[in-house]
């Protein structure tokens, strides 16, 4: 919403974008240096899971990470024959962690953050729980200690100055956690031209990459 009125009431662009996930996150800030409104809106971005963007007919929309995804999800869908060539890797292990703290609510006179919010993988509520509020989550799969000590990943970049509200903060952190807990699958694919409308934010699915899984990932469609 902050990044609508900015677009349509500042700048004279049309965005019409009305959110259907992460409708209690709140934020505010203060703008009180000059800063390039492509640079203000990116930092507002940063700190929530929409990607703001101009789509390549100049069309402004959103594209969100969503809260929830099922094999039910519609998506596109990628025919074996039409993968020109294809590899995969996963994201470094260096960029898997086990516990955030987001420090917030930025003090424009102080000049620091005033409040810090802290989340570690195995607290109540980050991750499916069994029938005795264990999760199945083990640090040892990445060879990472139980402490968090070296899987500890401090924000306090400028993300941290478009939230105040506490609920946000703690949801935001929540949401960073869950999404750097794993090592991510990076499938790099080379296609005709009949996927020429593939952007940013298309949920993407195979009907098979090579003779293998790669990394034993099922990513097939689901029929």
């Amino acid at each position: 919403e902050i990044i609508n009125d900015i677009m349509t009431n500042d700048l004279g662009q049309t965005a019409t974008f009305e959110p259907t996930d992460y409708t209690t996150w709140e934020y505010a800030f203060t703008v009180n240096k000059k800063i390039n409104s492509k640079k203000l809106l990116e930092g507002i971005a940063s700190a929530s899971p929409f990607i703001p963007r101009f789509t390549n007919t100049g069309e402004f929309r959103f594209d969100v990470i969503k809260e929830t995804y099922n094999h039910t999800t519609p998506s596109i869908k990628i025919e074996k024959a039409d993968c020109i060539s294809w590899s995969a890797k996963r994201t470094d292990i260096e960029e898997v962690f086990t516990k955030i703290e987001l420090k917030y609510n930025w003090s424009y006179i102080l000049e620091e953050f005033k409040d810090t919010v802290s989340y570690k993988i195995t607290d109540a509520g980050i991750l499916p729980e069994d029938a005795n509020g264990n999760n199945d989550y083990e640090q040892f799969y990445y060879g990472l200690a139980y402490d968090d000590s070296d899987s500890t990943l401090i924000v306090d970049s400028d993300r941290g100055k478009y939230i105040r509200d506490h609920g946000t903060a703690k949801s935001f952190a929540k949401w960073l956690l869950r999404w750097h807990c794993n090592q991510h699958l990076k499938i790099t694919v080379k296609l005709p031209l009949k996927y020429l409308n593939i952007e940013v934010g298309s949920l993407l699915s195979f009907e098979k990459l090579g003779d293998a899984n790669p990394f034993g990932i099922n990513y097939g469609h689901y029929h």
